[in-house]
């Protein structure tokens, strides 16, 4: 017989790539007793970055190593290619492959809805910064992007949608709503295939 691989299973599924320097990658993988070693490669779709692990036999047929993924490295879609061999056999090693997404870490800062006590009808201002891991050990102003802001009303359990705003310069947003109700406000930026979504802080707004 040759080499079979019957699981393989990646932790964390999602890396997020922030400040800090590396996230670890760990990979279990499950094979038949006729193996006698397991790699994995990990590769992204797209761009650069990569990691080589020989895992180490910790049970019968169990097999466990890690490896790093560098908050420099490529967002996306990443490949962990698997392969275990039996050196007896004159049969092609077996593999599997399995995928992980790699994002990019976002941060809504500064958010706050001015006057913190206004009079009914007059204008709340909302306004905050939406900033970006930007690969290059920084967060940086993310430019273009669609934040959109909710309010949910003094008492109320759940938010409304309120509306949205395209950042600008450094990502800052600002958006001006009519005060009708004491309540607490929120910014949310949803994410991509690249960035993860972020949630603000909550800003108070006392309507008199």
């Amino acid at each position: 017989m040759s080499a079979v691989i019957t699981s393989v299973k990646v932790t964390p599924t999602s890396v997020v790539q922030s400040a800090t320097n590396r996230k670890a990658v760990a990979i279990e993988v499950h094979t038949n007793a006729e193996t006698d070693s397991v790699t994995a490669d990990l590769t992204p779709v797209k761009g650069t970055g990569a990691g080589f692990i020989v895992l180490k036999k910790v049970g019968a047929g169990l097999w466990t190593g890690s490896e790093y993924i560098y908050n420099y490295d490529a967002p996306g879609t990443w490949n962990v290619d698997v392969e275990a061999t039996d050196n007896e056999s004159d049969n092609p090693e077996a593999k599997k492959t399995v995928q992980i997404s790699v994002k990019r870490n976002i941060s809504i800062s500064r958010f706050k809805a001015a006057p913190a006590k206004v009079k009914k009808g007059k204008k709340v201002t909302v306004s905050g910064v939406l900033k970006r891991w930007n690969g290059s050990y920084a967060y940086a102003g993310f430019k273009g992007q669609k934040v959109t802001l909710y309010f949910k009303k003094k008492g109320a359990k759940t938010y409304t949608y309120a509306g949205s705003v395209t950042t600008g310069k450094g990502g800052a947003f600002t958006k001006k709503f009519t005060a009708s109700k004491s309540g607490t406000w929120q910014a949310r930026y949803a994410g991509s295939t690249i960035y993860v979504a972020a949630v603000s802080a909550t800003a108070t707004v006392t309507v008199r």
